[in-house]
């Protein structure tokens, strides 16, 4: 019976098995497929993220998978989180990532503790607004950030990820107020003037 335990033990787990086609970066395309991902910034060295369907089970210790790179442009590559064990060989990348949920997790739980000794500690808030993002953590995230432009109105780094957070979230009149704020401040970004563009036509 050992055997039938465990297959219906793990019957419920739900494995990711494609991109997210909602929880992404401004700037990325999905195909129907939801497989293939095109980056569409004329800068390509500027970070984007894209997530899976479903998130890494916790039940699983390791978990295996592998990108294959079409085309990475004159500036792009893959970046991965620091202890995943990535192997690279003919223009693939291979994955094997394990545990990195619960390093984010602990991180924050630091960072937390920090803040509430030193609330308005701006690196901190930064620093924890853009791992909640990264998580997908994206109320936390907002929290942070909007503390942050609480003390400093035109901190760049936070109105550029607040901006995005809200565009992710469908919040398109408060993306756009974010990102020509922006504007006004950096009035060059081409990152930017693309992305209000964007946000602007939806």
């Amino acid at each position: 019976m050992g055997d039938v335990e465990l297959i219906t033990l793990y019957n419920d787990i739900i494995l990711l098995t494609a991109w997210d086609i909602e929880d992404k970066s401004l700037f990325i395309d999905i195909d129907s497929s939801g497989l293939k991902v095109s980056y569409t910034d004329p800068d390509d060295y500027k970070a984007a993220i894209v997530r899976t369907n479903n998130p890494i089970p916790s039940e699983c210790e390791i978990f295996y998978f592998e990108i294959k790179i079409i085309n990475k442009g004159k500036n792009g590559h893959c970046k991965k989180s620091n202890n995943a064990l990535t192997l690279e060989y003919q223009e693939k990348l291979y994955f094997i990532m394990g545990g990195y949920k619960n390093m984010l997790v602990n991180l924050t739980n630091e960072l937390t503790k920090s803040l509430e000794q030193e609330p308005s500690n701006v690196f901190e808030l930064s620093y924890q607004g853009k791992i909640y993002f990264i998580m997908g953590k994206y109320d936390e995230a907002f929290e942070d950030l909007t503390i942050l432009l609480e003390i400093e109105p035109d901190n760049t780094i936070a109105l550029k990820y607040r901006g995005e957070i809200n565009y992710m979230m469908k919040k398109y009149n408060e993306s756009i107020t974010d990102l020509e704020k922006l504007l006004r401040i950096k009035p060059n970004d081409i990152w930017a003037e693309k992305a209000y563009k964007l946000v602007k036509e939806l």
